[in-house]
C-alpha cells in the first residue's frame, strides 16, 4: 500500500459535538445539506471567529508567553466537494458587515490639488 493511500484512509470527518450547539448545529446543518464534509464549513468559521477576536483577547500559555487568536486552516478536497459553497456561506455575514460599515463610513478620496493654507 503506498503512503499516500494509507494517509487517505486514516482521515476521520470533523467531530460532531466539539463546538458549541448552535455553531454545531449550523456546521452540521449546513454540511448535510450541501453534501460536504462538516470541516470544509468549521474550519473557515473557527478562522473567522479567531479573526473576529483579533487583538483584542489573548492567551496567556507562561508569564511572558501570550497567544494571540490566529488560526491557519486549509480546505483540501476534489473537485465538486463543494468547498466554495460551504466557504462562501461562512464570509457571508462578514462580506455584508463590510458592506455596511463601508457605506456608512466611505474613505476619503484622496485629492491631488494642494490644500488651501489656514
Amino acid at each position: 500500500m503506498s503512503v499516500l493511500k494509507a494517509e487517505i484512509q486514516r482521515f476521520r470527518s470533523f467531530p460532531k459535538n466539539i463546538l458549541p450547539a448552535p455553531i454545531d448545529g449550523f456546521v452540521g446543518s449546513f454540511s448535510e445539506a450541501i453534501g460536504c464534509e462538516p470541516s470544509f464549513v468549521a474550519l473557515p468559521m473557527l478562522t473567522v471567529f479567531a479573526a473576529a477576536i483579533g487583538n483584542t483577547h489573548r492567551l496567556r500559555i507562561k508569564q511572558s508567553w501570550h497567544v494571540p487568536p490566529i488560526i491557519w486552516a486549509v480546505i483540501v478536497g476534489e473537485s465538486g466537494t463543494q468547498k466554495t459553497p460551504a466557504f462562501q456561506l461562512v464570509l457571508k455575514p462578514v462580506r455584508e458587515h463590510q458592506r455596511r460599515a463601508s457605506q456608512a463610513h466611505p474613505e476619503p478620496r484622496c485629492s491631488t490639488e494642494p490644500r488651501e493654507k489656514t
